[in-house]
């Protein structure tokens, strides 16, 4: 990378990331992200419209701290566990994605910071919504169009923007 020797550090206490269109990230380990910290960009903004930010390694567990902004969310990493400030909003910005896909048997988790706190997803309009097999717990979806998670799991505490449905295997025969 371009602010240090070591392309893969174990630790960095602080710096800054800056994501520009066509940019990747792939967030692996135990990493917590802030807006005034160790993950952010100019203008509150986490990554830019074409920009892509990717949670991988389920063994961990990702912390997002502070309201940010996204062009593209993803996780497909089954069993991954995304723990989201209470109080904050998370939002994906226009013609962005958000995609979530974790297993039958190991949904993707996404989780508030305290247990009765409630954090936002904020997704516009035009945003592209692919999500199986998450588990939500305390949200609200805000903004734009409801969020439908396939095969998922309402954990409690969604008050408005969610919808689960049974996934059903593309192709797959469906009866009247």
């Amino acid at each position: 990378c371009c602010f240090c020797a070591n392309p893969y550090p174990e630790t960095v206490e602080e710096g800054f990331v800056s994501l520009f269109n066509g940019t990747d990230l792939t967030v692996r380990g135990d990493v917590r992200m802030s807006s005034g910290g160790l993950y952010t960009a100019l203008g509150g903004v986490v990554s830019a419209a074409g920009a892509r930010v990717t949670f991988a390694d389920a063994e961990k567990v990702s912390h997002l701290i502070g309201s940010q902004n996204y062009g593209t969310f993803v996780c497909t990493e089954p069993g991954k566990k995304i723990v989201f400030e209470t109080g904050k909003t998370y939002t994906v910005t226009t013609s962005g994605a958000f995609t979530l896909a974790g297993s039958d048997t190991e949904p993707v988790y996404l989780l508030p910071s305290t247990a009765d706190g409630i954090w936002d997803l904020a997704l516009q309009s035009d945003v592209a919504r692919d999500v199986k097999y998450a588990a939500v717990s305390n949200s609200h979806a805000l903004a734009g169009l409801a969020v439908t998670v396939q095969g998922g799991t309402d954990l409690g505490g969604n008050d408005s923007g969610w919808a689960f449905v049974d996934f059903i295997e593309p192709g797959a025969p469906m009866r009247w």
